[in-house]
């Protein structure tokens, strides 16, 4: 059974929880600066800890990238479990883990996890480019699949990654050859503002400009 609620988060900002939709959920390091360990150690940390929610609550990843300062993750929750729940075990447990091993007592994140409600589908093809390409916005690869913190590393992720049983993935190319050409394609600036902008609402949502559709709200960026 499907389970929606309005619940107050420790930043004191109204997010909606449901197990009806996918959500994008990110943090960053406090006062931005680059994880305490070394890359690879911090995304062994990170691949065990989403395992971990994968067992113990039963969610579902979608996507993950882990840059050098914070994480992208695009998934979906249980019937069992709201995301509060689940985010509050993902990121007490890598604060644990990672402060364990730099031999740190400082807080790890800056703040509470953010988190936008992805519900259209044009809305979630395009926020799980965006995902996939930010070690491309950094100038890290020019290929999804060759960046190694992510889930499509083309070597494959340490954890179970799936794909949306409710068909909010409709338009995400099927054809996988298709599917890595528009993945690896730039998003243009001006639509990457958007989305990182749509992405800091409770819900995302795109406005129209001038009264005319906005184009991330009816096609592949």
């Amino acid at each position: 059974m499907a389970r929606l609620a309005l619940t107050l988060n420790m930043a004191t900002r109204n997010y909606i929880y449901t197990n009806e939709h996918p959500y994008h959920v990110w943090n960053r390091t406090n006062n931005r600066v680059p994880y305490p360990l070394p890359l690879d150690e911090c995304w062994r940390i990170y691949c065990y800890c989403l395992k971990q929610l994968i067992i113990k609550y039963d969610f579902n990843i979608y996507a993950f990238v882990m840059m050098n300062n914070h994480y992208h993750l695009l998934g979906q929750c249980s019937d069992s479990h709201g995301l509060n729940e689940v985010m509050h075990e993902f990121q007490m447990q890598t604060t644990n883990i990672i402060n364990k091993a730099a031999g740190r007592i400082n807080r790890l994140y800056g703040g509470p996890y953010q988190c936008s409600l992805i519900k259209a589908e044009y809305h979630y093809a395009n926020v799980f480019k965006y995902v996939l390409q930010n070690p491309l916005r950094a100038n890290l690869t020019n290929d999804f699949r060759k960046y190694k913190y992510s889930s499509h590393y083309e070597q494959g992720p340490h954890f179970k990654v799936k794909s949306p049983m409710s068909g909010v993935d409709l338009f995400i190319p099927t054809e996988e050859i298709k599917c890595i050409t528009w993945l690896n394609e730039p998003i243009e600036k001006s639509d990457e503002i958007k989305i990182r902008k749509s992405l800091r609402k409770r819900t995302f949502k795109v406005a129209n400009l001038n009264r005319k559709p906005n184009v991330l709200n009816y096609k592949l960026v």
